[in-house]
Parts: structure tokens; C-alpha cells; sequence
């Protein structure tokens, strides 16, 4: 998780310099933010892993058997909760490539603005013809 974190630091720190320095971004660069569009994703998953194995040494370790760890639920309970989660994590998983989605698809403001004013340049009459 940390590692991919400073992965994520250091490519954006990258592109920032670069955007200060020569004021464009080299297709390199494109590439490496593309290859980091889900790296929050596998951070957060890398961090869970580690904490929950963290949390568990002595099973991990075969110190301790599962059986003896694991609280008595009924199904229907894990059932639910495993459901809960799955809907939680594909709402969020849509959310966010809708969003990647729109914002790669959207035009830009600056070609907006030359679209409205070559509009408006061609609705202006040119001369006193009827």
C-alpha cells in the first residue's frame, strides 16, 4: 500500500514538474497516468490484505486453528453481510469508471470556447446585404 502510494506521489509530482517546466506532457507520461488510473484501488486492497493478515499472525503462523477464532454467526447473517458488501463495492467500482468515463469523453473548456466563438464570428452579418 505504501509503495503504491509513492508510485502514485512521485508519477503525479512528475507530471506537475513537467507541466511547469515545458508546459506539455510526453506520451510517456499519458501512458504512466492511464497504467495509474487503479492504483488507489490496489492500494486499498494491498492494505487491507496486510492489515487483516497483521491482525491474524497465529492462524497464519498454523499456531491456531480458523475454527477456534471465528464467532458463531448463522448464514443468513454472512449471507447478508456478504451481499451488503458486494453491493457496496460495485456501486462504488461503477461510480468511479462512470466518472473516469465522463471525464475522458468530455470536451475540454478551451475547445468550447473556440467552438462558441467561431459560432458567434459566422452569426455576425458581414455586411449591409438583405
Amino acid at each position: 500500500m505504501v509503495g503504491v502510494g509513492m508510485l502514485m506521489l512521485a508519477v503525479s509530482w512528475w507530471g506537475a514538474y513537467s507541466l511547469v517546466r515545458v508546459g506539455t506532457l510526453s506520451s510517456w507520461q499519458l501512458n504512466a497516468f492511464s497504467v495509474m488510473t487503479f492504483s488507489g484501488w490496489v492500494a486499498v486492497l494491498a492494505g487491507w490484505y496486510v492489515s487483516e493478515i497483521g491482525r491474524q499472525p497465529w492462524i497464519v503462523y498454523g499456531l491456531l486453528q480458523t475454527r477456534d477464532v471465528v464467532a458463531d454467526h448463522p448464514a443468513g447473517m454472512l449471507l447478508t453481510t456478504l451481499l451488503a458488501y458486494l453491493g457496496v463495492y460495485l456501486f462504488l467500482g461503477t461510480a468511479y469508471i462512470s466518472t473516469i468515463i465522463y471525464m475522458a469523453t468530455k470536451p475540454s473548456r478551451s475547445l468550447l470556447a473556440k467552438v462558441t466563438a467561431a459560432n458567434a464570428a459566422s452569426a455576425v452579418p458581414t455586411g449591409g446585404q438583405a
